[in-house]
């Protein structure tokens, strides 16, 4: 919102107050530091390419919850908790139960005077609160639009010249951060972008046709450095030193998409498109404040006298009303509530006193601001009070049994949400065991396909990849080999002609009509049967590029000088392929040991990457695996199943404690989580004697396939199918190039559990929770559990709040309707053809349709089979934990196994018994504070003999 009163004059620069600000010299170390600090709301914003879930709001979690949505709604006008009409539904749909939705009331009026006095009758505050949430309408609407009649011209100006300023930054921006989808691209982009454009504004004749003589001469006069730039438009646009850093924040958050995404790729060194054409923050701010005062000094000059009050086009920080706004639907609906508790007629409420009406309406005003937290606590209360109920029914009889049976066969999957119903399936069909461990199975790694020249980062976004691995043919495959790399330079030269064909500006009409047909039954094949069409693309395919059995580089080269070991790609990114003894005997036994995973080892242990499978969709790499990157897990199992499978590797970790027997073998799998197929790469690995078993799991997992996507199915709204049918409509949504929703991907996540299977092995978790393996027997010092807690539960974090904050407002947090996206540059997604770069997930991957929620917008809870005072002390000495638990972006639960107490973390290290308390909905016993307060709690770690740390925090990873 624009704000005239905040508006300096041009005329202004001539006067000694800003005399100072003009005869500085400028320093860029300064400028880019002001850059920086105004560039702490965005968040970053990695490309379609690998879609990464990211809190909005992450440069505000050291502040509290509510803190960081009040900034959210100053920054980005953005609402951050469900809406009443959300809230309602849940209430009817019973995932809010009356009891902790009357706790919530009476926990969130606690501040607010106890009774309300009307007409002579005492009414409680929470009856109040709790009768007009139940009952406010839904539909009342508070317009901030101000009257077009009260409108000054100036304000039209300015928001005329707003919306120029944001169709020309769009413009640039999009055609320099362009990735390979323009048929022409924007010259001098090599320059960097701040310079390209200074090179080429003089040729934008939307820009000039905005300007008169005067301004568009001061084009030609540009500064050569950006950070002139920003100085000098600071300048002349009279904003006062101890302003520019909020102003400057303002400027980026009007397009927080955009700027999120130049955040990101100004941080990647490795990043090609950065590499050859680098852009910054600096670089962006300084284009923009350019156009802005070229706008501003030619509507200056056109209106003459009238120049004040469009000096700025934009001001501070807009503030939240301290006031929520009331609508008449509202405080009728208020009153109903008053006069139904207190017996009173609608004229004896006609008749108070205005003291009483003030108060009325002073409390009306009070719930409003706090109606949207009491929806979401009341709502996470019901879900964490039933969860950890149905958890503490198993933790009586919870015992970690190192006698148990050897499993027929050991399963690792992801910690995705999505693997828990088919990993309870296939538990129950026999010996099965399953564990959950982050999908990059704890390898950061470079991968290199065979035939492609460029690789991916397979690791989380906060890891940095630390080896190369390339992608070969077995010793066996030469000649298949060959054939296959024909065949992919066949299809590659046929894919380019065709390109180009389109392109040219003469033969597309020749091209359409030699080949209109074929592509028009190609198109109708792909609408009406897409599974049939897939078969026969694969069958063609299997001929021009006939498969070839690979294997991974992971021994580095006998002799590094000599030049034949190192590959081709290692030589050109200057890195060198594959891993020394050493680390992969680190990464095995680390690994190992953070899953539990040191004894008692099946015959066969299989390790079970993800990814997804959709066709025409952007978001495409958004249900793949987010630990490695976006990308497909794979290739990181196909890694450390060689590395577990290395007999040298086995021999050093026999003598750490951790015996594989020599039967074992270790396959790499992938579960497509579309399908629920799971293909396993290396069953050619597995000896003859192992034969009957690998079968039997391949029939397992068949079966598992069929019954997952039955379950799922159901979740898609199709009931009564066949176990055959329903894997059959699972194809089908994975192959419609016109299906918006593929598959629900990791909607309705609300918990990470951390601790042995056996802790919910009996529970049906509804792929509602993370579940990462943990056995805090092998891990007396605590190093596995927080690097669990300070990586996988910071990347669940981010998962969480992003479908938390794309659910509660779409518009701003999330990227509306799929509908009318364009896919811009390869690297995002835009409404219409020119919007802010949409950074949040789409309406389709959150909604079942319009207006009905599928995702349940609730924020995470951490449930950790541990010592407490083990956890405590991980807390105590991580400042990325407490700011988590401490400001409730997470919520925690510790299982102790020696008590089995289960114990609620509060703000202050304040730890509360979980007896079913009665904010939830399934228990009689009221919960009871523990004797641990932020007093005692360090004399129990004394008695423990564990020293508190107030160390800073150290940030850990798996590598």
């Amino acid at each position: 919102m624009l704000d005239d009163t905040a508006a300096i004059p041009l005329s202004a620069l001539d006067g000694e107050a800003t005399q100072a600000v003009i005869d500085r010299p400028v320093d860029p170390l300064t400028i880019r530091a002001l850059v920086d600090n105004a560039a702490q709301p965005i968040s970053p914003f990695w490309p379609l390419r690998s879609f990464i879930a990211c809190n909005p709001l992450s440069g505000f979690e050291s502040l509290s919850f509510d803190e960081a949505i009040q900034h959210g709604q100053a920054w980005f006008n953005a609402q951050g908790y469900p809406s009443r009409a959300v809230g309602q539904a849940a209430l009817r749909e019973n995932k809010i139960g009356q009891r902790p939705l009357r706790h919530t009331v009476e926990t969130q009026v606690r501040s607010l005077s106890a009774t309300l006095t009307v007409h002579g009758r005492t009414l409680k505050t929470v009856d109040i609160t709790h009768a007009f949430l139940i009952s406010a309408p839904i539909n009342a609407s508070t317009s901030n639009t101000p009257d077009i009649n009260s409108v000054s011209k100036t304000q039209c100006l300015q928001e005329t010249l707003a919306a120029d300023l944001e169709r020309l930054t769009i413009k640039w921006i999009a055609a320099f951060l362009d990735e390979g989808q323009a048929v022409w691209s924007m010259p001098n982009r090599e320059l960097g972008f701040y310079r390209a454009w200074k090179s080429l504004v003089a040729f934008d004749d939307h820009l000039l046709r905005l300007l008169d003589d005067q301004v568009r001469q001061q084009l030609a006069k540009l500064p050569d450095k950006p950070e002139r730039a920003i100085a000098d438009n600071l300048q002349a646009l009279s904003i006062p030193a101890d302003q520019q850093e909020d102003y400057l924040a303002r400027h980026l958050t009007a397009l927080p998409g955009w700027t999120g995404f130049i955040k990101w790729r100004s941080s990647q060194k490795n990043h090609i498109w950065q590499a050859r054409y680098p852009i910054s923050l600096t670089d962006f701010l300084a284009v923009r404040l350019t156009i802005e005062r070229c706008l501003v000094e030619a509507a200056a000059c056109r209106a003459q006298a009238d120049t004040t009050p469009i000096t700025r086009l934009l001001t501070q920080p807009s503030k939240a009303a301290s006031q929520p706004l009331v609508s008449a639907d509202e405080r009728t609906a208020f009153h109903r509530v008053i006069g139904r508790l207190a017996g009173l007629a609608e004229s004896d409420l006609a008749m108070l006193s205005s003291t009483e009406q003030e108060q009325m309406e002073a409390l009306l005003r009070a719930i409003l601001a706090v109606e949207g937290r009491i929806w979401l606590e009341a709502w996470e209360e019901t879900f964490r009070a039933s969860l950890l109920h149905e958890i503490a029914g198993n933790v009586s009889t919870l015992a970690i049994d190192s006698e148990r049976a050897r499993p027929a066969a050991q399963l690792v999957f992801c910690i995705d949400v999505r693997s828990e119903p088919f990993r309870r399936q296939l538990e129950s069909l026999g010996a099965y065991e399953t564990l959950g461990f982050a999908g990059f199975f704890g390898i950061p790694v470079h991968y290199t396909p065979f035939g492609t020249a460029d690789g991916v980062a397979s690791c989380p976004v906060l890891l940095q990849p630390k080896h190369w691995v390339t992608e070969i043919p077995k010793a066996d495959q030469q000649s298949q080999a060959d054939r296959h790399l024909k065949g992919l330079s066949l299809t590659k030269s046929l894919k380019t002609l065709l390109v180009s064909l389109k392109q040219n500006l003469a033969a597309p009409f020749a091209l359409v009509e030699t080949a209109g047909g074929v592509f028009g039954l190609l198109m109708a094949a792909r609408t009406l049967a897409p599974l049939a069409l897939h078969r026969f693309q694969q069958a063609i395919k299997a001929l021009i590029i006939p498969p070839v059995a690979l294997q991974t580089t992971i021994a580095l080269p006998a002799s590094l000088n000599d030049v034949a070991d190192v590959p081709e790609h290692s030589q050109a990114c200057g890195h060198i392929t594959g891993l020394s003894a050493d680390e992969q005997v680190f990464y095995a036994e680390a690994s190992l040991r953070m899953m539990g995973l040191v004894n008692n080892f099946g015959a066969l242990v299989v390790l079970c990457g993800h990814g997804g499978m959709t066709v025409n969709n952007p978001y495409a790499a958004g249900l793949d695996c987010g630990a490695c990157g976006g990308n497909h897990g794979g290739p990181n199992a196909r890694i450390m199943a060689s590395v577990y499978n290395d007999r040298r590797v086995r021999a050093v970790l026999r003598e750490r404690g951790i015996d594989i027997p020599d039967d074992t073998v270790f396959l790499a799998a992938e579960h497509n989580t579309t399908t629920d197929e799971v293909a396993i790469y290396n069953s050619a690995d597995a000896p003859v004697s192992h034969a009957e078993h690998l079968n039997r799991l391949k029939a397992d997992l068949e079966t598992v396939r069929q019954k997952t996507c039955a379950e799922r199915c159901q979740k898609f709204g199709q009931f009564g199918l066949s176990d055959q049918d329903a894997r059959a409509h699972a194809q089908h949504r994975a192959l419609d190039w016109a299906q918006v929703r593929p598959e629900w991907g990791l909607a309705r996540n609300g918990a990470f559990i951390v601790g042995p299977r056996t802790l919910t092995q009996s529970m049906n978790l509804d792929s509602r929770c993370f579940l990462h393996s943990y056995d805090w027997q092998v891990d007396p010092q605590g190093k596995a559990l927080e690097i669990i807690l300070t990586a996988p539960l910071v990347v669940a974090e981010w998962i969480n709040t992003q479908y938390y904050f794309s659910t509660v407002d779409n518009v701003h947090y999330g990227s509306g309707s799929k509908i009318t996206h364009n896919v811009t540059g390869k690297i995002g997604v835009m409404q219409g053809n020119a919007s802010d770069l949409m950074t949040g997930l789409p309406q389709q991957s959150l909604t079942v349709r319009e207006g009905e929620l599928y995702h349940e917008p609730l924020r995470l809870m951490a449930v950790v089979y541990a010592p407490l005072s083990r956890v405590a002390e991980i807390i105590a000495r991580n400042t990325i934990l407490r700011h988590f638990f401490d400001n409730g972006w997470v919520a925690l639960t510790v299982i102790d196994p020696s008590s089995g107490r289960m114990l609620r973390y509060r703000k202050g290290k304040v730890w509360e018994d979980f007896l079913d308390d009665k904010s939830g909905d399934t228990g009689e016993h009221p919960a009871k504070k523990s004797s641990l307060t932020s007093e005692s709690h360090e004399d129990l770690q004394a008695m423990l003999g564990v020293q508190p740390s107030t160390t800073a925090n150290h940030p850990t990873s798996v590598s």
